[in-house]
């Protein structure tokens, strides 16, 4: 520092934000000012946003928006539907639903780490790919919280959302009704014959996760 002098006007302010406190004294510790966000006001998108920055090389621009729009297409109206109509077995916040599902679909997905193992795999195969392992990690994370009717009732939006539009009785339900701006891949067709909450989870483990597996190997 210089040490020169600043004039400032009376309606001028200064805000330092560091990036941490560990070389601060106790005195500025004691002038530092808290920001708390409840995380009600603070939602599940910033944490997601950061997330999505941090996908592998492999995680290009287009991956990274086609899980955006499966994001902002199945997760509030989920999150709504259990929150107004639903019950669960043990509280959960939504960023901690929405952090767990980021979690597990991260498992599914660290091959994306390994140029040569996608180089081997089609880009339809590996939107096959993010997109089943998006829908398990939603019915293990979102989906799983609640007692046997409440996943029946989730199972039904995911299918609604996943074919199109909600239904109005759906969107009624929830008290929203969710654009649908993007189709999704070959999932669509064959999940029309998933009709439970344990299929849909049996189906994208046995089916499409297993299946580009195999094609790798």
């Amino acid at each position: 520092m210089s040490g020169e002098i600043i004039q400032m006007s009376p309606s001028m302010n200064l805000i330092f934000e560091p990036m941490d406190l560990e070389a601060a004294s106790p005195a500025t510790v004691s002038r530092c000012g808290m920001i708390y966000l409840e995380p009600v006001m603070l939602g599940w998108r910033p944490l997601f946003r950061s997330w999505l920055n941090k996908r592998p090389v492999g995680f290009n621009d287009q991956y990274k928006r086609l899980l955006s729009d499966m994001f902002e297409r199945f997760i509030d109206p989920c999150i709504s539907l259990l929150r107004k109509r639903l019950s669960e077995l043990s509280p959960t916040s939504d960023t901690n639903l929405v952090v767990s599902l980021m979690n597990i679909f991260e498992c599914m997905t660290d091959e994306f780490d390994n140029a040569e193992i996608l180089a081997n795999i089609s880009m339809g195969d590996t939107i096959t790919w993010i997109e089943s392992s998006f829908f398990f990690a939603l019915a293990w994370s979102v989906c799983a919280t609640g007692t046997a009717p409440v996943r029946e009732k989730l199972d039904v939006l995911v299918q609604e959302l996943m074919a199109g539009p909600m239904s109005d009785e759906m969107a009624t339900l929830i008290g929203a009704q969710v654009s649908v701006e993007f189709s999704l891949t070959t999932i669509v067709s064959t999940y029309t014959l998933i009709t439970s909450y344990f299929s849909i989870m049996q189906y994208f483990f046995t089916y499409c996760i297993c299946y580009w597996f195999m094609e790798v190997v």
